[in-house]
């Protein structure tokens, strides 16, 4: 993964970063904790020391199952797929350049994409973007069909 400087205000996505410089918890930070002392208090109540370590390791284990779907879902594995050419496939082949405002994907073989939601999209010279690849929900990229970029 390749990730841009704090100071740019810009995470890896290409979304603006927020600030996030006050103390404490948010309200999903409180209810995973509370969660995880459950969990642990129960698992040690009813099996003794090994149900309290299993249920201190259920929350986790549920939380990373849950963002893996989700990425299955939405971003796809691999997140990026193969380039024109057929050799650069995923965040070790492309590299994250900004032009402008914009970050866009640049590939070994030296093309510009963008991602576009479930879309991957090829940067021409005159920055028009063609519709390259879109990402279907478990069964991975597939040739995208749309005749105009966005």
């Amino acid at each position: 993964m390749i990730l841009i400087k704090v100071s740019d205000k810009v995470c890896w996505s290409g979304m603006r970063a927020f600030s996030n410089n006050r103390p404490g918890f948010t309200l999903i930070e409180s209810l995973v904790v509370i969660g995880i002392a459950m969990f642990t208090i129960l698992g040690s109540r009813f099996f003794g020391t090994l149900g309290g370590a299993i249920g201190f390791l259920v929350i986790p284990v549920i939380a990373a199952i849950w963002f893996l779907l989700v990425a299955l879902m939405k971003e796809g594995i691999p997140q990026l797929p193969y380039c024109r050419n057929g050799h650069c496939c995923g965040y070790r082949d492309y590299e994250l350049k900004r032009f402008g405002e914009e970050f866009n994907w640049v590939c070994k073989c030296g093309d510009c994409y963008t991602r576009c939601g479930r879309r991957f999209m090829q940067i021409t010279d005159n920055n028009e973007k063609i519709p390259y690849k879109i990402w279907h929900s478990f069964r991975g990229w597939f040739p995208d069909e749309e005749k105009k970029g966005d």
